[in-house]
């Protein structure tokens, strides 16, 4: 399943961030070595979370899901988010370590901890 920011080009969220992950744009494909294959699911976001304003939730549901592996950027947004939102539907969650990144690297010191001592979640090298 891949969660993808998905921005209108007058989006609120560039009141705070740069404008990124515009619809129609390159900036908001999947690059080629990550393109979904059709078997794969694409869930488009507007917020932090993919849960928040999507079917991800009921599509999880649906396909029996009860762990989920986050990857991606930012650690401290939208992987935080996520990941909280996964344990708060009752989701188990993993995170690769080598598969995320904040924006700087006391984000990532500070996200690890919370991930394991807040949220419960599984850290692991991979």
């Amino acid at each position: 399943i891949y969660l993808c920011d998905s921005h209108d080009k007058n989006d609120p969220e560039f009141k705070i961030w740069p404008a990124h992950c515009v619809e129609g744009t390159r900036g908001a494909e999947i690059v080629d070595e990550l393109k979904p294959n059709k078997k794969d699911y694409v869930i488009k976001k507007k917020t932090y979370s993919g849960f928040f304003g999507t079917n991800l939730k009921e599509l999880l549901d649906e396909l029996k899901i009860d762990t989920v592996y986050i990857t991606g950027v930012a650690m401290n947004i939208c992987v935080h988010y996520t990941a909280a939102d996964a344990r708060m539907n009752g989701f188990k969650v993993v995170i690769p370590l080598r598969g995320v990144k904040g924006l700087t690297e006391e984000d990532e010191d500070y996200m690890r901890k919370q991930f394991k001592n807040i949220l419960n979640v599984k850290l692991i090298i991979g």
